[in-house]
């Protein structure tokens, strides 16, 4: 791996930034942008868990200010008391993580449904790049959600408590002045649905033979005797499942903010929103299939698992 020095017109061994520069010379996004990606996801996920505490705390020093006092605090004053929570302890640090990270991220607007329709009317494929571009970052993105899956029960628990904890922030955000319940109770019922719909995700990876111990006869059959069509129609299928599940989790969010918060959305906005939930999920839900037939394939293991559960 060489470039050209343009000051020395030598040709010289590539730096490290510049080895992780390659792929925007090919007119694709840099490794570091992605490795930022993956970063800033994990990290927002650590400190929605803890802006979940942070919440509570909040919410119960709030209430007792305001008897003590005897007045209600304004929404600034609200914003600044939560704050204090918020900028402190780990979810500071944690947020200051992910601040850094997303300056190495660069995002185009619009969604993956908008370029694949502009697509259909430019017939340019540029719009189709774009689309492919943005499902991949939606998949990295949904790293903390697929390592939660991974352990079922406690794993999307802990997921769940930390879309709680994001959720409360973003409202708390967007109008400290409600009523602060109200947004407990929204975040707290937007962390659930979120939680339940991984379920969905644990599901395939239990069926793809991924996760430890879940190796049934089914599966092991399938080890042995599996064809191409056969692994086609499980990719397929994943793709549905997964997507199916991902959009009603989004269409369910999106009608339980309007029920609770009276949060207004236009259909267009909604449509799309629901339609690259469909695209992110299907396009997760055939790769963790596909990950577990290649780990059936390279991993000496996975023979002697299944031909265990056979036994």
């Amino acid at each position: 791996k060489q470039t050209t020095d343009p000051n020395l017109g030598a040709v010289r061994p590539m730096t490290t930034e510049e080895l992780f520069q390659l792929p925007s010379y090919l007119g694709g996004a840099t490794t570091t942008e992605k490795l930022a990606l993956t970063g800033a996801g994990i990290t927002e996920a650590l400190s929605g868990f803890f802006a979940a505490g942070d919440a509570l705390v909040y919410s119960t020093d709030l209430l007792a200010r305001q008897q003590q006092e005897e007045r209600d605090y304004s929404p600034q004053e609200k914003l600044e008391l939560y704050k204090r929570y918020e900028d402190t302890g780990v979810t500071g640090i944690l947020n200051t993580a992910t601040d850094y990270l997303n300056d190495y991220i660069t995002r185009e607007d619009g969604t993956i449904t908008s370029q694949l329709l502009k697509f259909s009317e430019t017939k340019d494929a540029k719009e189709v790049k774009k689309a492919a571009e943005k499902t991949v970052d939606g998949i990295i993105d949904s790293t903390p959600s697929l390592l939660a899956a991974r352990f079922g029960a406690w794993g999307v628990s802990v997921l769940g408590v930390s879309v709680a904890g994001n959720k409360f922030k973003e409202e708390m955000y967007k109008d400290a002045g409600r009523n602060n319940a109200l947004l407990l109770g929204n975040a707290a019922g937007v962390g659930f649905i979120n939680a339940v719909g991984e379920y969905a995700t644990y599901s395939i990876m239990k069926r793809a033979g991924i996760i430890k111990n879940k190796y049934g006869t089914d599966i092991a059959k399938r080890f042995f005797n599996e064809s191409l069509a056969s692994l086609g129609k499980r990719l397929g299928t994943a793709f549905l499942a997964e997507g199916a599940s991902e959009a009603v989790t989004e269409a369910v969010s999106i009608g339980f903010d309007a029920a609770t918060l009276g949060d207004e959305i236009k259909m267009k906005e909604a449509a799309e929103r629901i339609s690259d939930a469909f695209l992110i999920g299907g396009a997760i839900g055939s790769s963790i299939t596909a990950a577990g037939k290649v780990n059936d394939i390279v991993n000496p293991k996975a023979k002697e698992r299944a031909y265990n559960a056979l036994m």
